[in-house]
């Protein structure tokens, strides 16, 4: 583990492919977001995204839904990359974000439904008792769920997040 940590105070002396070579997902994950908030580190939003998509890769959901946040203006399709792989590593708030544009963007409620099941499924409150359509029936009941622990603060979170790209969307 000495090459990791040698790795690691290299990247945080701004040193790029050290960054990138490291291969701890949760100290990608965190790195990435001091980077992309510029935390003790100068801000650098191009290495913080590189290093969400390395974090991304290596199976930090928590880095595809970051990186996914970060590219939702710019480039939704990358962005739906990443929400898509961050619901596949069971992120609910990703699964909600790839079932909203189902139904919003494609008109494909099937879809829509599935992966709001399955945000529903990891605990996500909204998801379950989300109506599909204007007469819709609820996705599903929140009882279906093992993982019925939500806070509070994951729900301000997603509706932040969705009134946020409403209006940026809106503004376009």
């Amino acid at each position: 583990m000495l090459g990791n940590s040698l790795l690691k105070k290299a990247c945080l002396l701004g040193h790029e492919k050290s960054c990138i070579n490291i291969s701890n997902s949760d100290f990608i994950y965190k790195l990435g977001k001091r980077f992309q908030k510029g935390i003790g580190v100068k801000k650098n939003i191009a290495l913080s995204n590189k290093l969400l998509a390395r974090g991304c890769e290596l199976g930090s959901q928590y880095s595809c839904y970051s990186l996914a946040l970060s590219l939702n203006d710019e480039n939704p399709k990358g962005a739906n990359k990443y929400y898509r792989r961050g619901c596949i590593l069971n992120h609910a708030a990703s699964c909600y974000f790839i079932a909203h544009d189902y139904e919003v963007n494609k008109s494909n409620n099937e879809s829509a439904k599935k992966f709001y099941k399955k945000a529903c499924s990891l605990g996500d409150k909204i998801s379950c008792n989300h109506k599909i359509g204007a007469k819709g029936a609820g996705v599903c009941n929140f009882s279906e769920t093992n993982q019925a622990n939500n806070t509070l603060f994951f729900i301000f979170i997603v509706l932040f997040t969705f009134t946020l790209r409403k209006k940026i969307l809106k503004a376009k």
